[in-house]
């Protein structure tokens, strides 16, 4: 059984992984269309491991079945050969029975289930040990005394964990012939390698450094390393040790948006107060006091601890959530310890109640067939059978009501109402109404014309309206720049327009309403690409084209596309490289160009770029353009964006403000609203187009001419190699 239960884990593991993939990122999973390849991949993983499992229960249902055939085995092994030999002799056979029955619970039950727990409990403690036997976590020599931060011929790297991975792509390097290269700088899109090599700053109180580079260049590096995640191989880091610290991948813990925000300080209301003023929060805290609290809080904490741990250790918050993990610990203790004596208080008394009634069956059975010892002992031995098979029954019992509430739990999210429940066509026919232009034209959409019709979005289905009366129509073709403040509802038209939160309205894409439309097909009209990117477990050919549509030529001419070529390539296995726990070795650039590459594969008509800038290099902006205008050049493309150069390419503007909508047909009308377009933009962006009165007599015209030459000249340089 030890061998099957190994495998079954790896398999329990597998599945609990993807799961939890999956349920992160369901946005991306729905938006994609891919919810029946990813229901595919879970059932492909259960199916090997519910085979696992009949092997494991067949064999525990024979340790089982030795408990009730042990009898008629000592029956015929022991009692008839000595009653043919030597004839019946009552007292003896009922003293063997008595003698058997015994050790009956000892030998079939007891023992097989304590050798299967030594050998659990050995598998368990190789796996503390090595967990114990890693590389503790150093905490760094801080001096609050010291205003300034000194890094001092500074060298780091990342090999500890992905030692082998490197060790594989320098022998693929040589293969190839690369065999005077520094591997190091070979190798600096990728985190499995000195990233930082004699890096050497001070920086003064209240200066403000920008540090810039190329994706995968060591930037999120450099910064980890003064977090002290990363530990220097050589050098010297200086600084007090209070660190504020801003992730590019956002962290939320479970509980209340307060708790989020002070983070185990002490509430102050008006610090707090004034604080998420400052930051423009008021609005984006929409009658929802309350995260969702996991329902398993344990494995829940640990978890959400981990993704999160450098922000934890950044604010030194450790001991608070050791004090958080402490209490649910003693929580489920207490409740796991109230388990356990309520159940042994009832065997208890089964007991005592069982030597009631076994005495009084005793003196009942001799008293009243004292001339026949044979029947008494019958009598006394089922007396003695049923207190072994009376508490077998009462905690199997136990056992199976809480198995069963997982089941229950089960049927709770069978019972949740899904998207477009899918209907019933030989039931229902002639209720169902169905566009058979949209169906049978396999080109839709064509023209990709987008239409909005008083369009309401809720995130709850009774609570605040986040984008109120929208109408607004995008032709076909066209570019279209979303502008606005953080939380002016940009994510939230994207996420309307895919169908993915509470709507009330109409959207039409080329005249066919989305009412009329199966719920797939209208997602695949849109290729995607968010701010929080879905990298699932598994090959690169998979994330690019997870139901294996395209061959292995199509997917290199996509990827040399994007600029994701020369970054393959250096991975041992090619496309069939296993990238996992969200592909952690490639940049957020990366990942963004995933994105970009599985919209191309999809053809999709209609692109959603979701501040695409935010985590590109210049370099990779200039592919990123090369693509749009190749690749989606008759695309309808809809362009979320707080940077001012990519918005320029537009042809229409959206300002989204408070819930509503502004359109402007060109970029000069937009360069009117002063107020509304210094509000959408970043600081940075603001002085390009609104430059201080003293430091530049010409106005944003002519900021905006000599950009637009430099992106004319940018388009007709061709960009013949990439190398990110």
């Amino acid at each position: 059984m030890g061998p099957y239960k190994a495998q079954k884990v790896l398999l329990t593991n597998k599945r609990l992984a993807l799961t939890s993939e999956i349920m992160e990122n369901l946005h991306s999973v729905k938006a994609y269309g891919w919810e029946e390849i990813m229901e595919t991949l879970i059932k492909n993983i259960r199916q090997d491991e519910v085979r696992l499992t009949r092997k494991i229960g067949s064999l525990r249902y024979f340790y089982s079945s030795a408990y009730f055939f042990s009898a008629i085995f000592v029956i015929v092994a022991a009692v008839v050969p000595h009653a043919l030999s030597r004839g019946i002799n009552l007292r003896r056979i009922f003293t063997t029975l008595s003698y058997c029955m015994v050790l009956r619970m000892t030998v079939t039950r007891q023992l097989p289930g304590s050798i299967q727990m030594w050998y659990d409990t050995i598998r368990l403690i190789w796996k503390i040990e090595e967990f114990l036997s890693k590389e503790e976590y150093k905490l760094m020599e801080y001096d609050l005394s010291i205003t300034e931060l000194e890094l001092k011929d500074v060298t780091a790297s990342w090999d500890e964990g992905p030692g082998e991975l490197l060790e594989r792509i320098k022998q693929e390097n040589k293969a190839n012939g690369h065999h005077n290269g520094d591997v190091g700088l070979f190798f600096t899109n990728l985190y499995v390698t000195p990233v930082l090599k004699d890096i050497s700053l001070i920086l003064k109180k209240g200066e403000m450094l920008a540090v810039t580079g190329s994706m995968g260049s060591g930037k999120s590096s450099l910064l980890m390393t003064i977090l002290g995640e990363l530990v220097p191989s050589s050098g010297k880091i200086r600084h007090s040790g209070r660190i504020s610290y801003s992730s590019q991948t956002t962290w939320i813990m479970p509980g209340t948006i307060r708790d989020n925000i002070l983070f185990g300080l002490t509430y102050d209301e008006y610090r707090y107060k004034s604080v998420v003023k400052a930051c423009q929060l008021e609005e984006s805290l929409c009658l929802h006091s309350s995260l969702i609290t996991a329902r398993s809080p344990i494995f829940s904490h640990l978890i959400i601890s981990l993704k999160g741990l450098w922000t934890i250790r950044a604010f030194e918050r450790q001991a608070y959530f050791e004090n958080l993990f402490h209490k649910t610990v003693n929580t489920h203790t207490a409740t796991w310890f109230l388990y356990l004596s309520t159940l042994r208080w009832f065997l208890f008394r089964s007991d005592i109640i069982f030597v009631f009634f076994f005495t009084l069956t005793a003196w009942i059975a001799v008293g009243t067939n004292q001339d026949k010892p044979g029947e008494i002992g019958i009598v006394i031995c089922l007396a003695m059978l049923i207190l072994g098979t009376f508490q077998w029954c009462v905690a199997t019992s136990i056992a199976v009501d809480g198995m069963m509430r997982s089941v229950d739990r089960v049927f709770k999210f069978i019972d949740l109402p899904s998207e477009t429940p899918k209907p019933d066509k030989s039931k229902y026919s002639d209720l169902i109404i169905e566009n058979v232009d949209a169906r049978a034209d396999s080109s839709w959409p064509n023209r990709s014309q987008i239409d909005v019709q008083n369009l309401t979005v809720k995130y709850t289905e009774g609570g605040h309206a986040v984008l109120k009366n929208l109408s607004f129509t995008v032709e076909g073709g066209q570019r279209v720049g979303i502008l606005g403040r953080t939380g002016s509802g940009k994510s939230s038209l994207f996420n309307a327009l895919l169908k993915l939160v509470y709507t009330d309205g109409d959207i039409s894409i080329d005249g066919v309403n989305w009412n009329k439309m199966p719920l797939q097909k209208w997602r695949k009209a849109f290729g995607v690409m968010p701010q929080k990117v879905f990298i699932f477990t598994g090959p690169f050919r998979m994330n690019l084209d997870p139901y294996g549509c395209h061959s292995d030529e199509e997917l290199w001419r996509v990827t040399e596309e994007v600029g994701l070529k020369t970054v393959i390539e250096q991975f041992p296995d090619k496309l069939d490289f296993q990238l996992e726990y969200g592909g952690y070795v490639l940049s957020n650039g990366h990942k963004q160009l995933i994105c970009l590459a599985r919209s191309i594969l999809s053809g999709a008509r209609i692109l959603l770029l979701d501040e695409p800038s935010a985590h590109l290099d210049p370099i990779t902006i200039k592919v990123l353009k090369k693509t749009l205008r190749q690749s989606f050049s008759t695309c309808t493309i809809l362009l979320s964006e707080h940077k001012v150069e990519p918005l320029l390419e537009c042809q229409s503007f959206l300002m989204m403000d408070k819930g509503q909508v502004k359109t402007y047909d060109s970029i000069q009308k937009l360069l009117n609203e002063t107020s509304h377009l210094k509000q959408a933009i970043s600081p940075a962006e603001r002085l390009k187009l609104f430059p201080r009165r003293n430091s530049s007599m010409h106005g944003p015209q002519s900021k905006l001419s000599s950009v637009t030459q430099t992106l004319q000249e940018e388009a007709e340089d061709n960009i013949q190699d990439t190398r990110l």
